[in-house]
């Protein structure tokens, strides 16, 4: 589990690093991303620039029960993404 806006910068912290060096692995032989209830304030800029760059070729679901975070997260990718709009755990994809 990620927690994108932790106050320790990614870069400068050897763990975070690690953590997002693997998540960045993960994205290159995905083909499809799913983000679930993250909100993308405008003070996570690692996490903007971070999926900005990794997701340009993926297929991107998001679940989440607010349409102004994920109006959000598809004006900074720059395309449409796949919208559930609830809860997770009220998505079908916790039930699969």
């Amino acid at each position: 589990m990620l927690f994108p806006g932790d106050p320790d910068d990614p870069i400068a912290d050897p763990d975070q690093k690690l953590i997002w060096d693997e998540v960045a692995k993960c994205f290159e032989v995905s083909s499809e991303i799913v983000i679930i209830g993250y909100s993308v304030p405008q003070y996570d800029e690692f996490f903007s620039e971070f999926i900005n760059h990794h997701i340009q070729h993926k297929n991107v679901t998001v679940v989440n029960p607010s349409a102004e975070h994920v109006d959000r997260l598809e004006l900074l990718i720059g395309k449409s993404v796949s919208r559930i709009h609830s809860r997770f755990e009220d998505s079908t994809l916790a039930h699969a």
